[in-house]
């Protein structure tokens, strides 16, 4: 009964953690990280020509593709240029969202790779002869960021932006970086390293106690009814 127990408890861990890791592996999602805006009135109308941009964003990991909810009230979408510039306003990155899509839509633009721990501001720049709306929350929603119209204006509000990696990536594959980027906020003989031996000892060797402390507790039952029967005797 105790061997059954333990064994019972040990199969459906491992099945739960085959369960994980197969989901892990084939769930694949190609957002890098947000700014934690919640898109759900717009942020600011663009005139055309004007520009609004966000900043500072940590990138805490790579990305291709910058997203964002936007659109031209009562018309076609005004054709949008979104840049990554360094906090100084050098250029890294560049990309374009072409005019005509429905109000209000989420759209992407390609920029190219721009790497992880860059610190940036990301502009978003209306071409088109109508006014956009660029969609996003008040200005509590990014309290390490703000949004600024033609530089110079500070809105009440934040945009919402969407990092992007133009390939899909399973969560699996991307662990190695999350321990990575944890390990940076730690004591001085924390690494990378810490965090996967972590995640084994969690794994295996819960799993290990629970079925160990199953089997004690079915090794004292029988102790338990033996020392009664001997009273009522």
């Amino acid at each position: 009964m105790r061997r059954g127990g333990a064994a019972a408890l040990l199969v459906t861990a491992a099945l739960g953690l085959v369960a994980l890791l197969v989901e892990s592996a084939t769930d694949k999602r190609d957002l890098a990280f947000t700014i934690g805006v919640v898109p759900s009135t717009p942020a600011v109308r663009l005139a055309p020509e004007q520009m609004v941009c966000q900043g500072p964003i940590v990138v805490s990991e790579e990305f291709d593709r910058v997203g964002l909810k936007a659109g031209t009230p009562g018309a076609p979408g005004s054709p949008l240029a979104i840049s990554v510039v360094t906090l100084a306003g050098d250029p890294i990155a560049r990309g374009r969202v072409q005019g005509g899509y429905a109000y209000p839509t989420e759209q992407s633009a390609e920029v190219g790779r721009v790497a992880a721990g860059k610190r940036v501001s990301v502009c978003v720049a209306n071409e088109g002869s109508e006014r956009v709306d660029v969609y996003g929350n008040a200005d509590v929603a990014a309290l390490t960021s703000q949004a600024l119209l033609n530089g110079r204006r500070p809105l009440n509000t934040d945009l919402t932006l969407v990092f992007l990696h133009d390939e899909r990536r399973s969560m699996l594959s991307q662990l190695g970086d999350v321990f990575e980027r944890a390990s940076v906020f730690r004591p001085g003989w924390v690494g990378a390293w810490t965090f996967w031996v972590l995640t084994v000892a969690v794994l295996i060797g819960v799993p290990l106690l629970l079925a160990r402390a199953l089997a004690l507790a079915d090794a004292e039952r029988p102790a338990a009814r033996g020392a009664n029967d001997g009273n009522q005797g």
